[in-house]
């Protein structure tokens, strides 16, 4: 299984890391550079943009901090994903509130 972490704090690394070591291909991605860049070693992807790990993967966890995070990272500034909704039961998250279609 092809696994997305965003959000690399202590709880997001610890993941990445673990899924990383019972065999599982992962690829993470941070706003701060630094805290990424010592996953590479592990076998670990690290995308530039969340649209690039979120565009692989067959699971996406994440760990970010609130719900602004969670706009910066998937919402706003142009690296956003495409506007599908990938919710398989069709729950719509994007306004921060579940809603379904």
């Amino acid at each position: 299984m092809h696994v997305a972490v965003l959000g690399i704090g202590v709880l997001g690394r610890a993941v990445a890391e673990r899924l990383r070591a019972t065999g599982h291909s992962v690829t993470v991605y941070n706003r701060t550079w630094t805290k990424v860049q010592s996953l590479q070693p592990l076998g670990i992807t690290v995308a530039a943009i969340p649209s690039d790990a979120l565009g692989m993967t067959d699971c996406t966890l994440l760990y970010l901090s609130d719900a602004a995070a969670i706009r910066s990272v998937l919402l706003d500034g142009g690296n956003h994903v495409d506007g599908t909704n990938h919710y398989p039961n069709g729950d719509d998250w994007s306004g921060g509130e579940p809603r379904s279609p």
